[in-house]
């Protein structure tokens, strides 16, 4: 079965960045990702509070949006939440990495 070409770029694009990240100590691997994991917890919370802050003021004005006679805070909470989702992913992935991350090596050892 024949592939076609762009797939094979990027399957091939794919393999070199996994080459690079595993040319890395697995120290430096897992301190890259914690690092880059508590970064972004930070900087989604950071966003986060912005844009409460934007939803908390476009509430108390009780403007409505004009085509569709929305409270327009909708508009502004829809991608907060994102964000707080996004930053409840980070956090459980930190967790997840941080706490079992031997879980599966310590079951087939056994």
């Amino acid at each position: 079965v024949q592939q076609d070409p762009l797939h094979q770029r990027r399957q091939h694009r794919e393999n070199r960045l996994d080459t690079v990240l595993t040319m890395l100590p697995p120290l430096v691997q897992r301190i890259l990702l914690n690092f880059t994991t508590v970064f972004m917890v930070g900087l989604l919370m950071y966003l986060f509070a912005g844009a409460f802050r934007l939803v908390m003021d476009t509430a108390s004005d009780g403007s409505m949006l004009p085509g569709l006679q929305i409270p327009q805070y909708w508009l502004y909470a829809v991608p907060m939440a994102g964000l707080a989702l996004g930053a409840v992913r980070f956090a459980q992935v930190l967790v997840l990495t941080k706490f079992f991350c031997d879980a599966g090596k310590k079951g087939a050892s056994e």
